[in-house]
C-alpha cells in the first residue's frame, strides 16, 4: 500500500489496530507499556489532530503508526511529520489493513519510510477537507481563488521541553492558504497602484483553472476552487481589473435590504435564478487591447454575454460587460456553472497570455420564495402576509398545506459538558440530551427547536439512526446548529423516513456548577391538519411581485405553544409544488386579551373587581378591537365603575378601540456625563490617548467634506436597532452608519432634522478640516472584538486653525442592557477653551436613518464652558417600547342566592383578516367551594361530590380539595362507603388495616362484596396504595351491579383481569376513556385522581 507521511522507515515490526486496545481512534495517550515489542499500531481518523493520534500511540510504546482514513476523507492524504515511523492510508486501503490484521494477529509489517516524490501531478488538486461553496449566506461564488494548503512545511514552535522533538511539521489547512493569498496580494500591491478589490479581481481574472477534485481526476468547479490557483505572475499582467466602493459593498449588505449579487466582483452567483438572471461588470483597462468574449457552460442553462466584443486603447478605461443566464429548461435546485472567457484579439507585449475568466454558479428556482416564515401570535385565528413573491408564470394558484402541527415539547436539565468540543463522546451518559423519534415516509418536514434555555449556548444536532445501534453518532447527522447562542433550529424539507435522534448539548452554562433547564420542541409534520391555509392570486405573470397570505385557525393553541407547518405554491393544479415549497413556524405566545378577577373565593353580598387587559399589539399592523363581556348570572354590575373607556348597558360591557403596533418605531440614546454618572467612562479610565499604546495618526486621513471607511471586518455595529457593516467618519466631527453621510455636512443641524446627512453620532459636530502634522491627526484602533475607537488629535476649524481640542469616540458594536455598557462614548482632552468657543453652535448627540429619532446632549449650541478637559459623554441605546395595554375594570356585586362557581367571560375580536371571535374567561367561586378546583374541567362533578358530603376535602380548614392528587384505596373506600351508605361491619376483614382511619370503611365494603383485598390471599387490603383505573372500575361494577356491555370498546384492556368491568362502566357512561378525543384506550394501570373519583361516583349516582 502506498501512503503520505515524511518520517523514517520501520521494518519487520508486529502489526496492531488500536480498536483492539479500546481506543480506535487514538484519542488518548495509552498507558506505557500497552506494547512492548515496537508495534505499528493502527488508527482511525478523526475528532483530533492527526499527529497527536501518532504522538497517543508513542505513549504506549508503539514503535510505528498508520493513520487510516474515514469515509469522509476518503483518498485525501497528508504526509505529515509525525513523532514516529508513520504513513497515512486511504480510507479503501485502510479497511483492508484492519480486516488483515483481524484475521493474521501475528502479521508484521514494514513502514518503508518517506520517498521524495516531485511530480506535477501532486499540484493543483484540492484537498478533500478543503471548504467548498455554495455560500448559503450570500449570493457570490465561494471560495474565491484556491492557493497551496496541503503538507506545507510550517513552524510548529520551539522545542521547549528539551524532548528533542522537531520545531517545524507539514501542515495543512486554511491557516497554509491563507498566507499564500496574502503574500501573493502583497507582492501585487508593491508592484501597482490598485485597490485591495483591484488586487483580489486579479488574482481571479487570471486564476489557473486546471485544478482537480480530491480524487485527482475531475475537474474542480468553482465550489471547489472558485475562479482557480492563484498565478501571481499572471495576475500582474492582466488586461483590466474590477473596482468596487466600500459604500456599495455597505449598500450590498442583506441584512440592510442590499443585494450582494449587485456587486462589481470577477465572479458571479445566483441561487435565486427564476427564468433569467443577470449581472453587469464593469472592467477598468490596464492597457489597450481587443477582447473577444465568450460564455461557456455544460449545464442546460443558456447563457449570453453583451458585447461580444471590447476595445481598450489605453489604460483607464471602462466598460459594462453584461452576462445573462436562461434557466428556463433548467432543473431546479441544482446548481449550474460556466464561465465567462476573454480572448485576446490584439493585445499589448505587456499583457498575460494567461487565460481571463470569471466563473459563473447558478441555481434555478421556479420564485423567489422566503427561506421561512415566522408568526408569533397571542391569537388562535389570525393570518399573515408574506409580500413581494416572484414565480414563473401562475396560470391557477394552487397550494399543498402541511401541518400546522404541534411540537412536542422535552424538558431537560442539563450540566456543562466539559468536553464540548465532542457533542458525541458522551450520548451514553446523560451528559448531552438525547430524543429519539420516528419519522414516517413521506413526511412533508421535521423540525427540531430549543425554545428555551437556562444555558446561554446550547447545541443541536439531528440525524437518523442509519446502522440502527439506537446511539446518535457524528457521521449520521443530518443538520447541525451550533452558534453562539441557546435557541437552535434545524428545519429539514421532504425528509427521509427512518428512526432520528436529537442531541442537545450544554455548550456554555449559565454559572459554574450549574445544571440547566432546557426545553426542545420536536415536530413531525405530515399532511394538511385543517388549521391553516394559503392564499394568493388566481393567476399571475411571470415575475411579476405578488402576495399571499396565510390563515391560521387552531383552538388547540395554548400560551407557549410552538406549531409548524409548510405551504408549496403551484403554477396549476397538475403542479402544486412547481415553485417551491415554504416552511412556517407560529409561536404561541400569551393570549392578546386577558381577565382577572380580584377574588377567587367570594362571599354573597360582597364586591369583586374584574380587570380585562387587551395587551400591547406585537404585529407589524395597527390593531381594531371590540370587546363584549356580558355580565353573568348571580352578579350584578355596580353602576358607574367600568373604566378604560368601555360602556356597560343592559348588563352588557362594551369596548372598542386601536392598539398601535411599535414595528418600526426607533428607539432613542440617553445621554450621561462623567459629571454626574459614576459609570460613565470610555473603559479605559478617562480620554484614553492611543499614541500611548504605541498606535500612531494614520498620516493618509486628511481632506475636507471627505468620508472615511473604517472597520469593515467583524461583527456589525448596532445603531438605533440596525446591524451595520463599519462605519464612516469625516472631517466635521461626526460618524455615519449605511448610506448617511449626503447634503452639506459642513454644516451642523440640530437633530432630529431630515435634511442629509442623518443617521450620524455627533461627537462635536462643527465646520472642520482633517490634516496630519505633529500636532492633529486621526487614529483607529480596536479593543477586543466590540469594541472600536476613533481619536481625532488637534481639531481645527476648515482651512485650519490653532488646535481645538482632542476628541474620540468609543464605538460598540452590540447593543447591551448591562450598567455601564454604553454604546457611544465621546471623550474630550487639551481642550482650549478659546477656540471653543470659534467653533460657533455645535451639536453632539445622535440621529436616525429617517430623522425620526434625535437626541442630543447640546443640540446646535455653544460648546463654550460645556466641553472640558476630561469630559466623557455616554450615550445608552434604549429601544423604543411597546405602546401600553389597554386595561378596563368594572366591579360587580355576588348576589345573595347565588351559589357555587360563577364564569365572567369577554368576547373579543380585531380586525386583522382571518381573526375570529375568541373568549376569556376566568372563574370566581363562593364561600364554601374549594379555591383549587376554579378552572378544573372536573369543577362541577367535585362540587356534587361535595354536596352529597362523600368529600369535605383534603385540607383541615375545608380550603382545598387536592383534585389533581392521585387517590388511595382507603380514600377511595370511604368515598364510596359514604356515597352508597353501606352498612357499617363488625369484621375486620384484612390484616393491614388496623390503624388506618379508613378501617370502617374498608370492612364495610369488603362485606358488600365490593372488594376482595389487594393480595391473592385476601388478607390484606393495601389502603395507602394509589388505586388504579383498572380497580376502581372492578368496584364500581359490583357495587352497582351492572349488566354486561354488548361491545369491546378499549383496545388497551384486553390482557387485563378488569376488562369485563371495564366495559361495563363504558356501556353505563361512567367512563368514556383516557386519551380523548379518540377514547380507544381506557388506561386501566394508570392512577386515579381526587378529581377523576368525583367525576367517575358523579356519572355512577349522580341525576
Amino acid at each position: 500500500m502506498v501512503g503520505a507521511g515524511y518520517t523514517s522507515g520501520l521494518t519487520g515490526a508486529p502489526i496492531v489496530y488500536a480498536g483492539a486496545f479500546g481506543d480506535a481512534l487514538c484519542l488518548e495517550p495509552f498507558a506505557a507499556g500497552t506494547w512492548t515489542a515496537g508495534e505499528i499500531v493502527i488508527c482511525d481518523r478523526g475528532e483530533i489532530a492527526r499527529v497527536e493520534k501518532g504522538q497517543n500511540v508513542l505513549a504506549g510504546g508503539a514503535g510505528g503508526f498508520v493513520l487510516a482514513n474515514d469515509v469522509a476523507n476518503g483518498d485525501s492524504l497528508v504526509g505529515d511529520a509525525h513523532y514516529l515511523p508513520g504513513v497515512h492510508i486511504t480510507y479503501d486501503d485502510g479497511v483492508v489493513l484492519k480486516a488483515f490484521v483481524a484475521a493474521n494477529p501475528s502479521a508484521t509489517a514494514d513502514i518503508s519510510g518517506a520517498v521524495r516524490d516531485l511530480s506535477p501531478s501532486n499540484g493543483d488538486k484540492m484537498a478533500a477537507f478543503s471548504s467548498r461553496g455554495a455560500n448559503r449566506a450570500i449570493d457570490i461564488v465561494s471560495p474565491s481563488v484556491t492557493a497551496p494548503g496541503v503538507d506545507i512545511i510550517a513552524a510548529d514552535g520551539a522545542d521547549l521541553t528539551g524532548s528533542g522533538v522537531i520545531s517545524w511539521g507539514f501542515n495543512s489547512g486554511t491557516s497554509m492558504a491563507s498566507p499564500h493569498v496574502a503574500g501573493a496580494g502583497a507582492l501585487i500591491m508593491g508592484q501597482t497602484s490598485w485597490t485591495p478589490a483591484e488586487i483580489q479581481s486579479a488574482m481571479m481574472l487570471s486564476a489557473v483553472r486546471s485544478v482537480v477534485k480530491e480524487d485527482g481526476v475531475t475537474q474542480a468547479d468553482p465550489f471547489d476552487m472558485g475562479s482557480g490557483r492563484v498565478d501571481v505572475a499572471a495576475a500582474l499582467a492582466v488586461p483590466f481589473v474590477l473596482n468596487e466602493t466600500t459604500a456599495k459593498y455597505e449598500a450590498a449588505d442583506p441584512t440592510l435590504g442590499g443585494d450582494p449579487r449587485t456587486l462589481n466582483l470577477a465572479s458571479m452567483a445566483n441561487s435565486q435564478c427564476v427564468l433569467e438572471c443577470e449581472w453587469t461588470r464593469t472592467l477598468k483597462s490596464t492597457g489597450a487591447g481587443v477582447f473577444d468574449l465568450t460564455v461557456v457552460t455544460d449545464s442546460d442553462m443558456v447563457l449570453g454575454v453583451t458585447p461580444s466584443q471590447i476595445t481598450f486603447t489605453g489604460a483607464g478605461e471602462t466598460v459594462d460587460v453584461t452576462v445573462t443566464a436562461d434557466v428556463t429548461a433548467s432543473a431546479t435546485g441544482t446548481w449550474m456553472f460556466g464561465w465567462l472567457e476573454f480572448s485576446p484579439v490584439v493585445v499589448t507585449a505587456a499583457a498575460t497570455t494567461a487565460e481571463i475568466a470569471m466563473p459563473i454558479a447558478v441555481q434555478s428556482t421556479r420564485g423567489d420564495l422566503p427561506s421561512s416564515v415566522s408568526i408569533t401570535t397571542g391569537r388562535d385565528a389570525g393570518s399573515y402576509v408574506v409580500q413581494g413573491l416572484t414565480a414563473i408564470t401562475i396560470t391557477d394558484f394552487t397550494s399543498i398545506i402541511g401541518g400546522l402541527t404541534l411540537g412536542e415539547t422535552t424538558d431537560m436539565s442539563l450540566a456543562l459538558d466539559a468536553t464540548n468540543e465532542d457533542a458525541f463522546d458522551n450520548v451514553n451518559d446523560g451528559t448531552v440530551g438525547v430524543i429519539n423519534f420516528t419519522v414516517a415516509s413521506g413526511s412533508n418536514r421535521v423540525v427540531v427547536e430549543v425554545v428555551e434555555s437556562e444555558a446561554p449556548d446550547i447545541d443541536l444536532y439531528v440525524g437518523i439512526d442509519t446502522n440502527s445501534d439506537g446511539l446518535p453518532s457524528e457521521d449520521e447527522i443530518v443538520c447541525q446548529s451550533a452558534t453562539g447562542t441557546a435557541l437552535e433550529y434545524c428545519s429539514l424539507l421532504s425528509p427521509d423516513g427512518g428512526n432520528y435522534w436529537a442531541v442537545v448539548q450544554n455548550w456554555e452554562s449559565s454559572a459554574e456548577g450549574a445544571s440547566d433547564a432546557v426545553s426542545v420542541a420536536v415536530a413531525v409534520v405530515q399532511g394538511d391538519e385543517g388549521n391553516m391555509d394559503v392564499y394568493g392570486p388566481a393567476s399571475q405573470g411571470a415575475l411579476d411581485p405578488f402576495d399571499v397570505t396565510i390563515v391560521f385557525d387552531e383552538p388547540a393553541m395554548a400560551a407557549g405553544d410552538h406549531w409548524y407547518g409548510s405551504f408549496s405554491v403551484g403554477t396549476d393544479p397538475d403542479n402544486p409544488s412547481a415553485v417551491g415549497v415554504v416552511p412556517v413556524d407560529v409561536a404561541r405566545v400569551r393570549d392578546d386579551v386577558e381577565k382577572t378577577a380580584s377574588k377567587t373565593i367570594a362571599a354573597n353580598g360582597t364586591e369583586v373587581t374584574y380587570t380585562i387587559t387587551v395587551n400591547s399589539n406585537i404585529t407589524s399592523k395597527d390593531l381594531s378591537y371590540d370587546l363584549t363581556d356580558v355580565i353573568p348570572e348571580g352578579m350584578t354590575y355596580v353602576e358607574g365603575s367600568v373604566t378604560g373607556g368601555a360602556t356597560v348597558e343592559d348588563g352588557v360591557l362594551s369596548w372598542s378601540g386601536v392598539m398601535p403596533t411599535s414595528a418600526g418605531v426607533a428607539g432613542s440614546y440617553e445621554f450621561t456625563t462623567s459629571a454626574t454618572d459614576p459609570y460613565c467612562d470610555t473603559g479605559f479610565g478617562g480620554y484614553v490617548n492611543l499614541a500611548d499604546f504605541g498606535i500612531a495618526p494614520d498620516g493618509s486621513i486628511v481632506g475636507d467634506t471627505t468620508l472615511f471607511a473604517a472597520f469593515e471586518t467583524g461583527d456589525p455595529f448596532n445603531f438605533y436597532g440596525v446591524d451595520y457593516t463599519g462605519v464612516g467618519f469625516n472631517d466635521d466631527g461626526f460618524i455615519v452608519f449605511g448610506n448617511g453621510y449626503a447634503g452639506s455636512p459642513w454644516l451642523p443641524q440640530a437633530v432630529p432634522d431630515a435634511t442629509a446627512p442623518n443617521n450620524l453620532a455627533a461627537i462635536t459636530w462643527f465646520d472642520g478640516e482633517l490634516f496630519a502634522s505633529a500636532t492633529s491627526g486621526t487614529t483607529l484602533a480596536t479593543a477586543g472584538p466590540n469594541t472600536a475607537i476613533i481619536e481625532f488629535d488637534g481639531v481645527q476649524l476648515w482651512s485650519g486653525s490653532d488646535p481645538i481640542m482632542d476628541m474620540q469616540v468609543v464605538i460598540s458594536r452590540s447593543v447591551s442592557d448591562d450598567q455601564g455598557a454604553y454604546e457611544l462614548v465621546y471623550a474630550f482632552n487639551n481642550v482650549d477653551d478659546t477656540m471653543v468657543a470659534a467653533m460657533g453652535p455645535v451639536t453632539i448627540g445622535t440621529e436616525n436613518a429617517d430623522a425620526s429619532s434625535g437626541q442630543a446632549f447640546l443640540n446646535l449650541a455653544s460648546a463654550s464652558g460645556v466641553i472640558s478637559n476630561d469630559l466623557v459623554v455616554c450615550a445608552n441605546y434604549v429601544p423604543a417600547p411597546d405602546f401600553p395595554p389597554a386595561v378596563i375594570t368594572y366591579d360587580v356585586m355576588v348576589d345573595d342566592d347565588a351559589e357555587g362557581i360563577i364564569t365572567n367571560t369577554v368576547s373579543h375580536v380585531n380586525n386583522a383578516p382571518g381573526a375570529k371571535t375568541e373568549e376569556a374567561s376566568v372563574d370566581v367561586g363562593l364561600v364554601g367551594v374549594f379555591e383549587d378546583i376554579l378552572g378544573n374541567i372536573f369543577a362541577d362533578d367535585i362540587i356534587w361530590l361535595t354536596e352529597q358530603g362523600i368529600t369535605q376535602g383534603c385540607t383541615t380548614d375545608g380550603t382545598q380539595f387536592c383534585p389533581e392528587d392521585n387517590l388511595t384505596r382507603g380514600q377511595m373506600a370511604a368515598m364510596l362507603n359514604r356515597a352508597l351508605d353501606l352498612p357499617s361491619s363488625s369484621t375486620d376483614q384484612f390484616t393491614d388495616d388496623d390503624f388506618s382511619i379508613f378501617e370502617n370503611d374498608i370492612n364495610a365494603l369488603a362485606a358488600a362484596g365490593i372488594t376482595f383485598g389487594c393480595n391473592a390471599e385476601g388478607t390484606n387490603f393495601c389502603p395507602d396504595d394509589n388505586i388504579t383505573r383498572g380497580e376502581l372500575a372492578a368496584m364500581l361494577d359490583r357495587a352497582l351491579t351492572l349488566p354486561d356491555a354488548m361491545d369491546d370498546y378499549f383496545t388497551d384492556d384486553d390482557a387485563s383481569i378488569f376488562e369485563t368491568s371495564i366495559d361495563r362502566l363504558r356501556e353505563a357512561n361512567i367512563t368514556f376513556g383516557c386519551n380523548p378525543p379518540d377514547n380507544d384506550n381506557f388506561c386501566p394501570d394508570g392512577l386515579v385522581t381526587r378529581a377523576q373519583i368525583a367525576a367517575f361516583l358523579h356519572r355512577a349516582l349522580g341525576e
